[in-house]
């Protein structure tokens, strides 16, 4: 490469950099001469807090820009978060507070809480700020209620519950009440501390279930009672949707036709062997078939003198052998 070559090459450099410098310093001279919106702090971490408690803060706006920064809307992300502003006009060099408040009641675990700030603002006219943390309570029950699923005959049910004291004092299990259709038994991992309540619903139980609470007596001032909610709900072995076929009069009298699906609640292959209808008059039809289900059509029938019925579905499922769907005629 010859000395002009290398002379004009640095030329080159010499020029990009200045202009590259220019337009730097374009866009700084830019930022300078409009509004803008900084926070030495957009994020607060509020830590583990008792879900009891609320958390507070103030973020801590400023105004970096050579012209007034106006803020036209302050918006919470969700419904637990409440924001205040002290000023919507922040003048150059000027700052202004704006106060939230996080109420953790109910929440359990992880939470986040974004706040959006809408300003005149030409780099960042929507600008982000949040509080984020862990929610816990004092005492820990969970589940807070055991619910379960079951199916007529089927076996006994056995589900846990987590209790974990998180307060100084320590908490004893004094004593468990029952239902009859469950018992508890109480197993202690951490003594005043952590515990595991085992609740053992019975075999057999009937449909449509049942429901009671678990009562557990302790010696912790505060918390003398706990009560865990227990609700079983057992399905027959084939359930009808709708359970109740509801059949409209039109104009004429008479009432259109609706449908109905016998199913298996346990997805055991079954067939209808025969429908009876009472009365005779309402009409009921096998629309479709698969190995869980029967689609099943009932009306349309005229309705003089007719308030409804029941339909009888005969099965080949011997845990089920017949299923009785009731019909009601609006008048």
């Amino acid at each position: 490469m010859g000395s002009r070559e290398i002379q004009s090459m640095a030329r080159r450099t010499i020029w990009g950099g200045l202009a590259i410098a220019a337009a730097v310093g374009f866009t700084a001279a830019a930022q300078t001469k409009g509004p803008h919106l900084a926070c030495e702090q957009p994020v607060y971490d509020y830590g583990v807090c008792d879900n009891k408690k609320d958390v507070e803060h103030t973020f801590v706006l400023r105004n970096t820009g050579a012209l007034p920064l106006i803020v036209s809307e302050v918006r919470a992300g969700c419904g637990c978060t409440t924001v205040a502003l002290n000023t919507n006009t922040i003048p150059p060099g000027g700052i202004a507070d704006l106060t939230a408040k996080l109420t953790l009641r109910g929440i359990v675990g992880a939470k986040r809480a974004s706040i959006t700030v809408h300003s005149n603002d030409p780099q960042a006219p929507i600008w982000t700020c949040c509080l984020t943390g862990t929610a816990v309570t004092e005492l820990d029950i969970a589940p807070a209620q055991v619910t379960a699923a079951a199916t007529a005959g089927s076996p006994a049910i056995e589900q846990r519950v987590a209790i974990v004291n998180r307060t100084d004092t320590p908490l004893h299990i004094t004593g468990v009440e029952a239902a009859g259709f469950f018992t508890a038994e109480v197993a202690t991992n951490t003594d005043g501390k952590a515990y595991t309540v085992t609740v053992r619903v019975a075999a057999g139980l009937e449909p449509p279930g049942a429901n009671g609470v678990l009562v557990l007596t302790t010696d912790h001032p505060g918390y003398r009672r706990l009560e865990v909610p227990v609700s079983v709900t057992v399905q027959t072995p084939i359930a009808a949707l709708p359970p109740l076929v509801m059949l409209n009069r039109d104009t004429s009298g008479n009432a259109e036709a609706r449908y109905v699906m016998v199913r298996s609640t346990r997805e055991v292959p079954f067939a209808v062997t025969s429908i009876e209808a009472d009365p005779a008059s309402l009409p009921v039809n096998v629309q479709s078939v698969k190995p869980i289900w029967t689609r099943l059509r009932v009306g349309p029938v005229a309705t003089a003198g007719l308030t409804g019925g029941v339909i009888r579905v005969h099965t080949d499922l011997p845990a089920m052998p017949e299923i009785d769907i009731p019909v009601r005629i609006e008048p």
